[in-house]
């Protein structure tokens, strides 16, 4: 599962396989080398996050921390961003000083 974390997806996601996972410095830093796509349509989903989404994920995660709504003992899971394409959640997962960010393409978050 490379940096992802497998509580962050949905299980329609994990039977498709197609993921992207990160492992940030709290809230917002995304290190190069602590994130990855994974599965048989990850040139897709690279992509589309490339677009700009993470950019914009990695902002509305600094928002809520600034705003006070996310610390970084909190296990709450937080949509940071979503259009008809992708949806990137995140946590901070009591890690005290890590965000763990997960996305998908939103076809695969359907039931068969």
């Amino acid at each position: 599962m490379g940096y992802g974390r497998r509580e962050l997806l949905p299980e329609p996601v994990i039977e498709a396989g197609t993921f992207y996972g990160g492992r940030w410095i709290f809230p917002n830093d995304i290190l190069g080398d602590r994130h990855g796509v994974y599965g048989p349509r990850k040139e897709a989903l690279a992509t589309l996050l490339n677009d700009g989404p993470l950019k914009q994920a990695a902002n509305e995660a600094w928002s809520l921390y600034a705003d006070g709504a996310m610390g970084k003992d909190s296990t709450n899971v937080w949509t940071l961003y979503t259009d008809d394409n992708v949806t990137i959640v995140g946590s901070p997962l009591r890690s005290h000083g890590y965000f763990w960010a997960s996305a998908w393409l939103n076809e695969d978050n359907k039931e068969s």
